[in-house]
């Protein structure tokens, strides 16, 4: 009876685990429509997931911008760099913060952007974008 109480006891602690690491892989991801606002080069897209200031570092300028300038200056970015395109390359995160990394390709230029969020009010926030030259 012992063995049988051990089995199960083991059983359920494994099951629990495992649905444990979906539940938090799941909650680390990101949204797929920020995702795609990057994919079609569409900033307004971006606007329902951006804090009402966002520091954004892109190129070689680094600056805080309210959410309106933030949309403009990324509009900017998107008209001189189109999108061929996007895809994360790494993404993580704890509980209340994540990141992602992705590679950008415009016709041009290759680039890195990371993006940072935060959960506010239970709502994937943008508080951070940073865009460099990938080299690579």
């Amino acid at each position: 009876m012992k063995v049988q109480k051990q089995i199960t006891f083991t059983a359920f602690l494994f099951i629990w685990l495992v649905l444990n690491a979906f539940l938090i892989n799941n909650n680390s991801s990101i949204p797929d429509n920020i995702l795609q606002a990057f994919k079609n080069g569409d900033s307004k897209a971006l606007s329902s997931n951006l804090s009402t200031n966002v520091e954004m570092a892109i190129l070689e300028n680094e600056e805080i911008y309210s959410k309106a300038q933030a949309i403009q200056v990324l509009n900017n970015f998107f008209i001189k760099y189109p999108v061929k395109k996007f895809n994360i390359i790494h993404e993580g995160g704890k509980e209340g913060s994540r990141y992602a990394i992705g590679e950008y390709i415009s016709n041009s230029e290759k680039f890195r952007i990371t993006i940072y969020l935060k959960t506010i009010n239970q709502k994937p926030t943008i508080h951070q974008i940073r865009i460099q030259y990938d080299n690579n």
